[in-house]
């Protein structure tokens, strides 16, 4: 009895299998077992669908039996765009059009701006190249918004979510851009700029104009400081904060500067460390070093220990978050009682600091001692009894755009990091415009594979060849033992009979 009922639990897990199979294939039966649920839609993007009133026209320029790779893509895209309709209440229509052989149909793809790219294609007695189109333009009225399909769907949520976010949402609020105390430009800041134009209103901000510059600006943005603040614009600052509105503050508190050549780093108080000083909140005059830091290949000389972070405490401006990279940074720490502060952003388990004034010494001999610390906070979030919001790095500059003659810095820089990422995620907090935040960091993909040990990984490989011949063998041996039970009962009934 004990082993037909272990023989009839593998004929019904091997049934639900088979069931499994036929209902994914007939009816688009999916599991999403993906760590970061890239194939299910987020609760954001579920709300920017439900506060969709007005119709969204979706044209899908997507070439059709092009091959199994790109066919077995289109039909993942498709899937989510239905989860999207679903969602949409009737405002939200998918135009599936497949330009390929149709000259007008091509033309119109080329002027949405969907670019045909070239694909070989070979068979047994030809070879030739074909055009391949995929890319979706989203249009609302008298607007359109393009997103270009790469052939993978882990953005594809934030794309699509972020297109009908962009054109259709209204009253966006207003992200003011501090400038006039050497601050970085527009220009700098352009990357994140774009970014944050989805959910917000980015504009430049200076503090000497009439009246209240800040009047109907919700947050607030001071991105890399180097010039003095005038006891007013102090004040102006605090009564913003006071209202109970939300600040970025992204400040280096030393006088070194990696772009320039000035290496000597040395206390830089322009006003605000004492401002700071007030709420409890001090960008510690210090410099940090870290053996997790950034490896590079652009200079000639090798780079000072600079913090590539990937410590991050569980807070909402984390999410999704794996490698930020600061540069001449400063410990963050708090001793106020008004609110809550939370240290976000830590240094690796081998880190340091060193005390002001200190030389940012390029071909300094490094050695253990200088890293005895572990888990230095380099940037923190403040929220005050009166909801006011603040976020502070100890770094200023870790967003913003070197110039030209740094170009290829900044492009293997940020192309292995998420400074980009860091800032929408804080403004969503300091303003509660989350919709997109889960969406935005899907994607995210720096994060290093864990290192596991030689004798771990070599269990791995055996439980990975012998499992299965295992699983077979044990399935073989339970079912002869069953056989041979029903044989043995039939024998008994027959000598009884």
């Amino acid at each position: 009895m004990k082993l037909n009922t272990v023989y009839t639990r593998l004929i019904l897990i091997i049934g639900i299998v088979l069931l499994i199979n036929f209902f994914g294939s007939h009816y688009d039966f999916r599991i999403d077992l993906t760590s970061d649920q890239r194939y299910t839609l987020t609760d954001g993007s579920k709300r920017v669908m439900e506060a969709l009133d007005d119709p969204v026209t979706i044209k899908a320029y997507i070439s059709e039996d092009v091959n199994t790779q790109v066919d077995n893509y289109v039909r993942e895209v498709q899937a989510m765009l239905d989860e999207y309709v679903e969602l949409s209440d009737g405002n939200l229509d998918v135009v599936y059009i497949n330009p390929n052989g149709d000259p007008d149909l091509e033309q119109e793809a080329v002027e949405n701006g969907v670019q045909p790219q070239q694909l070989q294609s070979a068979s047994e007695d030809e070879f030739s190249l074909k055009k391949l189109f995929l890319g979706l333009v989203f249009e609302y009225g008298n607007e359109k918004e393009l997103v270009m399909l790469n052939g993978n769907t882990s953005m594809l949520e934030y794309q699509v979510s972020k297109s009908i976010k962009k054109l259709t949402f209204e009253n966006k609020p207003k992200v003011g851009i501090l400038a006039g105390h050497g601050e970085s430009s527009m220009e700098q800041l352009a990357v994140v700029k774009d970014e944050l134009s989805i959910n917000y209103e980015p504009v430049e901000v200076k503090l000497d104009g009439e009246g209240n510059p800040l009047d109907g600006v919700d947050a607030l943005m001071i991105v890399d400081p180097k010039d003095s603040f005038k006891s007013q614009e102090i004040k102006m600052i605090d009564a913003f904060f006071e209202q109970g509105k939300g600040i970025l503050l992204a400040y280096s508190n030393n006088t070194a500067n990696l772009f320039t050549g000035q290496g000597m780093a040395n206390d830089k108080e322009i006003g605000l460390s004492s401002w700071l000083a007030t709420h409890g909140v001090a960008v510690e005059s210090n410099m940090i070093q870290d053996v997790s830091a950034f490896r590079q290949n652009v200079f000639a000389q090798p780079l000072f220990y600079f913090p590539m972070i990937t410590n991050f405490a569980n807070h909402p401006i984390c999410e999704g978050l794996e490698q930020v990279g600061l540069f001449l940074t400063n410990e963050v720490t708090y001793s106020g009682n008004d609110g809550t502060f939370t240290p976000i952003m830590f240094t690796s388990e081998r880190s340091g600091k060193v005390p002001f004034p200190t030389a940012v010494q390029m071909q300094k001999q490094w050695s253990d001692a200088d890293f005895t610390l572990s888990n230095i906070p380099v940037a923190g979030a403040l929220q005050k009894n009166n909801g006011a919001k603040m976020v502070v790095v100890g770094c200023g500059d870790f967003f913003s755009l070197h110039g030209q003659e740094m170009a290829q810095f900044d492009q293997q820089f940020f192309s292995q990091t998420n400074n980009f990422a860091f800032v929408p995620n804080a403004m969503d907090w300091l303003t509660g415009q989350n919709d997109l935040l889960v969406a935005r960091n899907k994607g995210i993909t720096n994060a290093p594979l864990d290192e596991l040990e030689d004798d771990k990984v070599s269990r791995i490989k055996y439980m990975n060849f012998l499992g299965p011949v295992f699983l077979v063998g044990l399935y073989g041996f339970l079912r002869n033992r069953a056989r041979k039970a029903k044989r043995i009962k039939w024998q008994t009934m027959n000598l009884e009979g």
